[in-house]
């Protein structure tokens, strides 16, 4: 634990990430002699942020996905759009303007390149953060020191 650098230390996190055995103890509390906590909502809420954002970087990956899923269903409403053009489908949208479909495809999909072009951006920044904390690369349980002969 000694050797884990970081300045924003989220210690449960750390605990199960080095590796030291655990076991669950079941218990009563007491009730509060003090009442009711005085831990508001808001700490709560941000000290569960804070343990998501320090072990993973799955919160970084999102735009990459949902920028993908944006993309694919402008492409997908653009060539269905076109092959209802083509048919001549149209009449279910004939109370849309003019030019709508291929402005909203447009947009669904620069939207959607600019999200992926975000999650591409932050796997290099999450990639950095995992080098700025500086964790060990490897933990060893138990190392053997050989004894030393005097001479």
């Amino acid at each position: 634990m000694r050797a884990l650098r970081e300045r924003h230390r989220f210690v449960r996190g750390m605990v199960a990430w080095v590796g030291f055995r655990q076991t669950g103890l079941s218990y009563e509390p007491a009730p509060r002699h003090a009442g009711s906590s005085k831990f508001p909502f808001r700490a709560l809420v941000s000290f569960a942020v804070d343990g998501i954002l320090a072990f993973s970087v799955f919160p970084l990956r999102w735009s990459l996905a949902v920028g993908s899923g944006v993309a694919s269903l402008a492409l997908l409403y653009g060539l269905i759009t076109v092959i209802m053009g083509l048919l001549n489908l149209s009449g279910a949208r004939s109370w849309l303007p003019p030019g709508w479909a291929t402005v909203v495809a447009s947009l669904m999909f620069l939207g959607g390149v600019q999200l992926m072009a975000i999650g591409v951006l932050s796997e290099y920044v999450g990639r950095a953060f995992e080098q700025a904390k500086g964790r060990p690369e490897f933990i060893v349980r138990e190392a053997s020191v050989p004894e030393r002969t005097c001479r």
